[in-house]
């Protein structure tokens, strides 16, 4: 494997593992949230108003500011 091919193979898995753990950080919690029901949601789709709540109010903002936090100490 070249340099660049492991290079390239390392960022890859690397997005994806942000990615899952990302959805992960929505889905679990005190009350779970199906995988669906939030792919749905964050492609602008209608569900359930409290799933909505919990999601767009408390748990997105949460995983995007450990995403950006993550990002800054890295």
């Amino acid at each position: 494997m070249t340099r660049f091919n492991h290079f390239i193979f390392t960022v890859s898995a690397g997005l994806a593992l942000l990615i899952v753990l990302f959805l992960s950080d929505l889905a679990i919690g005190s009350s779970d949230i199906s995988l669906s029901s939030i792919i749905t949601l964050l492609k602008g789709g209608e569900t359930n108003p409290v799933i909505q709540s919990i999601i767009m109010d408390i748990r997105l903002p949460k995983a995007l500011t450990a995403l950006l936090a993550g990002a800054g100490l890295s």
